[in-house]
Protein backbone atom coordinates (compact mmCIF):
# COMPACT_ATOMS: atom_id res chain seq x y z
CA UNK A 1 0.00 0.00 0.00
CA UNK A 2 1.41 3.15 -0.97
CA UNK A 3 1.71 5.80 1.56
CA UNK A 4 -1.18 8.09 -0.24
CA UNK A 5 -3.31 5.43 0.16
CA UNK A 6 -2.42 4.48 3.84
CA UNK A 7 -2.78 8.36 4.77
CA UNK A 8 -6.54 8.67 2.98
CA UNK A 9 -8.01 5.71 4.23
CA UNK A 10 -6.86 6.38 7.86
CA UNK A 11 -8.25 9.92 7.20
CA UNK A 12 -11.36 8.46 6.18
CA UNK A 13 -11.67 5.87 9.48
CA UNK A 14 -10.64 9.34 11.30
CA UNK A 15 -13.30 11.45 9.90
CA UNK A 16 -15.97 8.24 9.82
CA UNK A 17 -15.05 7.78 13.80
CA UNK A 18 -14.23 3.85 12.89
CA UNK A 19 -11.48 1.52 13.79
CA UNK A 20 -11.30 -0.69 11.28
CA UNK A 21 -11.33 -1.86 7.44
CA UNK A 22 -14.58 -3.41 8.22
CA UNK A 23 -16.34 -0.05 10.09
CA UNK A 24 -14.98 2.14 7.78
CA UNK A 25 -16.32 -0.10 4.72
CA UNK A 26 -19.73 0.10 6.50
CA UNK A 27 -19.36 3.88 7.21
CA UNK A 28 -18.77 4.44 3.40
CA UNK A 29 -21.74 1.56 1.99
CA UNK A 30 -19.38 -0.35 0.52
CA UNK A 31 -17.72 -3.79 1.05
CA UNK A 32 -14.94 -4.75 3.35
CA UNK A 33 -12.98 -6.05 -0.22
CA UNK A 34 -13.24 -2.68 -1.89
CA UNK A 35 -11.01 -0.92 0.59
CA UNK A 36 -8.87 -3.91 0.97
CA UNK A 37 -8.68 -3.68 -3.29
CA UNK A 38 -7.53 0.32 -2.34
CA UNK A 39 -4.76 -1.34 0.09
CA UNK A 40 -3.71 -4.15 -2.76
CA UNK A 41 -3.34 -0.84 -5.59
CA UNK A 42 -2.50 1.93 -3.53
CA UNK A 43 -4.74 4.07 -4.94
CA UNK A 44 -7.86 5.51 -3.07
CA UNK A 45 -10.98 6.14 -5.50
CA UNK A 46 -10.87 10.30 -6.23
CA UNK A 47 -14.22 10.88 -4.67
CA UNK A 48 -13.05 9.19 -1.22
CA UNK A 49 -9.96 10.84 -1.54
CA UNK A 50 -11.89 14.42 -2.20
CA UNK A 51 -13.78 13.07 1.12
CA UNK A 52 -10.41 12.88 3.04
CA UNK A 53 -9.28 16.15 1.75
CA UNK A 54 -12.14 18.08 2.26
CA UNK A 55 -11.99 17.03 5.93
CA UNK A 56 -8.38 18.13 6.50
CA UNK A 57 -8.54 21.35 4.28
CA UNK A 58 -8.48 23.44 7.19
CA UNK A 59 -5.71 21.97 9.72
CA UNK A 60 -6.49 18.34 8.99
CA UNK A 61 -8.67 15.92 11.13
CA UNK A 62 -8.36 17.37 14.14
CA UNK A 63 -9.15 20.78 12.21
CA UNK A 64 -12.12 22.24 15.34
CA UNK A 65 -14.28 24.38 12.32
CA UNK A 66 -15.27 20.81 10.04
CA UNK A 67 -15.73 18.57 13.64
CA UNK A 68 -19.64 18.14 14.12
CA UNK A 69 -21.03 18.69 17.51
CA UNK A 70 -20.55 15.04 18.63
CA UNK A 71 -16.56 15.22 17.64
CA UNK A 72 -16.16 18.18 19.17
CA UNK A 73 -17.87 16.85 22.59
CA UNK A 74 -15.52 13.82 21.79
CA UNK A 75 -12.45 15.81 21.71
CA UNK A 76 -13.02 17.53 24.30
CA UNK A 77 -13.63 14.14 26.32
CA UNK A 78 -10.40 12.44 24.81
CA UNK A 79 -8.39 15.32 25.77
CA UNK A 80 -9.48 14.84 29.38
CA UNK A 81 -8.62 10.96 28.95
CA UNK A 82 -5.02 12.26 27.79
CA UNK A 83 -3.98 14.44 30.29
CA UNK A 84 -5.08 12.19 33.09
CA UNK A 85 -3.43 8.47 31.25
CA UNK A 86 -0.12 10.92 30.25
CA UNK A 87 -0.29 12.77 33.42
CA UNK A 88 3.69 11.72 34.63
CA UNK A 89 4.57 12.29 30.86
CA UNK A 90 3.02 15.85 30.64
CA UNK A 91 4.67 17.05 33.73
CA UNK A 92 8.34 16.31 33.23
CA UNK A 93 10.36 17.26 30.10
CA UNK A 94 12.23 14.45 30.07
CA UNK A 95 9.53 11.60 30.45
CA UNK A 96 7.00 13.60 27.66
CA UNK A 97 10.10 13.52 25.29
CA UNK A 98 10.34 10.10 25.75
CA UNK A 99 6.30 9.14 25.96
CA UNK A 100 5.22 12.06 24.08
CA UNK A 101 5.70 10.85 20.61
CA UNK A 102 2.69 9.06 20.92
CA UNK A 103 0.04 11.35 22.15
CA UNK A 104 -0.96 12.31 18.79
CA UNK A 105 -1.75 8.12 17.89
CA UNK A 106 -3.89 8.48 21.68
CA UNK A 107 -5.67 11.25 20.40
CA UNK A 108 -7.13 9.84 17.58
CA UNK A 109 -7.85 6.90 19.16
CA UNK A 110 -9.38 7.89 22.19
CA UNK A 111 -11.46 10.74 20.25
CA UNK A 112 -12.69 7.73 18.44
CA UNK A 113 -13.87 5.57 20.81
CA UNK A 114 -14.89 9.73 23.14
CA UNK A 115 -17.27 9.95 19.92
CA UNK A 116 -18.80 6.06 20.69
CA UNK A 117 -19.02 6.03 23.83
CA UNK A 118 -21.20 10.05 23.84
CA UNK A 119 -22.86 8.09 21.30
CA UNK A 120 -23.82 5.31 23.24
CA UNK A 121 -24.78 7.66 26.32
CA UNK A 122 -27.31 9.51 23.38
CA UNK A 123 -28.66 6.31 22.24
CA UNK A 124 -29.00 3.61 25.59
CA UNK A 125 -29.48 6.92 28.28
CA UNK A 126 -31.65 8.69 26.33
CA UNK A 127 -29.35 11.99 26.99
CA UNK A 128 -31.63 14.91 25.54
CA UNK A 129 -28.22 16.12 23.61
CA UNK A 130 -25.11 16.19 22.94
CA UNK A 131 -23.87 18.37 25.86
CA UNK A 132 -25.92 16.58 28.27
CA UNK A 133 -24.07 13.20 27.20
CA UNK A 134 -20.80 14.86 27.20
CA UNK A 135 -21.99 16.07 30.73
CA UNK A 136 -22.55 12.20 32.01
CA UNK A 137 -19.26 11.10 30.23
CA UNK A 138 -17.27 13.75 32.42
CA UNK A 139 -19.13 13.24 35.85
CA UNK A 140 -18.12 9.21 35.09
CA UNK A 141 -14.90 9.79 34.13
CA UNK A 142 -14.15 12.15 37.12
CA UNK A 143 -16.04 9.58 39.39
CA UNK A 144 -13.79 6.73 38.12
CA UNK A 145 -10.71 8.92 38.95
Amino acid sequence: MTNTAENTISALKLRFHAATDQELADRLSVGRSTVTSWKTRGKVPKRYQALAEDYSAEGGPLGWSLLSDLEKAGMQLAVLRIARNYREALADLGTFLVQGSSIPYELARTHSKACGDIRKIIDEEDAADITTALTVALVREFAAG
